[in-house]
């Protein structure tokens, strides 16, 4: 029996548990089928993590939450990242608005001339046999795309529907405003192994936040663990000492009894 506990104690820490919700279920669900197909489909699935960002006031959170996004461009361009989604993708920062606004002001004249876009546009449309008054309430949208006047700011923003959106990704805070971005692994789950340089990101602080499942359950395991190896440790002190006392004081019957 003691060589049977010592190989059970040396494979305990090797046990492992999935930590994903879906293998509660059945492998031959419907539900979970489609989620595994449309994960292999379009290269992630429903699980991910969050990064987060703070900053006193909106305009430092969209510009730190564009700076940590170039960072994780990387980590997709390397294959560590299935990609992510964020603020900066809907409303970019006030500093990368006024570039983009400069660049279309300097081409007013030739690339983004709307004039000439609209020309081309309708000849094609008559060229392919297509009614070109069906762009009519189109165009005049385009144009106003192409000739911004000032940045948009989030509180300029009055539609109910995108302002549901853009708060999935900036929340008022008592100290400012909070950024999450929404990390997507390849393959579509997250292991219990985060990628090494987005780890990083989550240790530089400077109230950068990195959280998910798998990084509670990693915190969870270590907890447990350490708790388990100290509660054994105890209950054989104790034990031992207890057949110690029982025994009178001699230590030869109490570790042959042990």
């Amino acid at each position: 029996w003691g060589a049977i506990i010592v190989v059970l104690a040396f494979f305990a820490p090797r046990v492992e548990f999935s930590d994903r919700i879906q293998d509660l279920r059945s492998s031959q669900n419907r539900g979970v089928q489609v989620q595994d197909r449309l994960a292999r489909e379009v290269g992630q699935a429903f699980d991910f993590m969050m990064f987060t960002v703070e900053d006193p006031t909106l305009d430092g959170v969209l510009d730190r939450t564009a700076a940590a996004t170039k960072k994780l461009d990387r980590l997709v361009s390397r294959g560590e990242l299935a990609s992510y989604q964020a603020i900066t993708t809907i409303l970019p920062p006030a500093s990368q608005q006024r570039a983009t606004i400069a660049r279309l002001d300097k081409a007013r004249q030739n690339a983004f001339d709307t004039a000439r876009i609209e020309r081309t546009f309708r000849a094609a449309l008559v060229e392919n046999g297509f009614r070109t008054d069906s762009y009519d309430s189109y165009l005049p949208l385009f144009e106003e795309s192409l000739t911004p006047r000032t940045t948009i700011a989030l509180d300029s923003i009055e539609n109910r529907d995108v302002r549901k959106l853009i708060g999935r990704y900036v929340k008022k805070t008592d100290e400012g405003y909070m950024s999450v971005i929404y990390l997507y692994a390849p393959g579509g789950y997250w292991g219990r192994s985060i990628p090494p340089a987005l780890d990083e990101m989550g240790e530089a602080g400077d109230g950068a936040i990195l959280t998910g499942v798998n990084v509670m359950s990693g915190a969870l395991r270590t907890i447990t663990r350490n708790d388990a190896l100290r509660a054994t440790l105890l209950s054989f002190a104790i034990v031992l000492l207890l057949m110690l006392i029982s025994f009178k004081g001699s230590a030869r019957l109490t570790l042959l009894a042990f």
